[in-house]
């Protein structure tokens, strides 16, 4: 339980990726910036996926798999965004915009669930399905 709690912490950290990729393409920031802010993210994506990696191993309950692959495509999408080709970065990030907006939400959304039993499962299946609409 006390990994899940954890977990959310991180989580309300990445309910703005979306938003502050926004406004830093908006506002032309320069590329150091944008890195700097996708690496941050990428961390604590990273911190969430190993919260449903030990919630499924030690539960098997399929809900925790589906974060974890979810919540893996995010950290892929972020550490593309992070490491990758500084002149595509922009245009990835723009592609992925919405997707990462959605995303802002449905974790926004996921912090509310204190319990990891309380999850709907319906609100994972959303989860899942739009990261695997992230494009790298």
């Amino acid at each position: 339980m006390a990994v899940y709690i954890d977990g959310l912490k991180d989580a309300r950290g990445l309910s703005d990726v979306g938003g502050t990729f926004e406004y830093l393409l908006r506002e032309n920031a320069s590329d150091g910036l944008i890195i700097s802010h996708a690496y941050a993210y990428s961390i604590r994506v990273e911190h969430l996926k190993e919260a449903f990696d030990l919630l499924q191993a030690y539960t098997d309950d399929e809900r925790f798999q589906l974060m974890f692959s979810a919540i893996s495509s995010y950290h892929l999408f972020l550490q593309v965004v992070s490491f990758g080709d500084s002149t595509t970065r922009n245009t990835l990030i723009e592609k992925n915009l919405e997707t990462t907006k959605e995303l802002d939400s449905l974790l926004k959304d996921l912090t509310r669930y204190q319990n990891p039993d309380d999850l709907p499962p319906g609100l994972v299946e959303k989860i899942f399905q739009t990261s695997e609409k992230l494009e790298v």
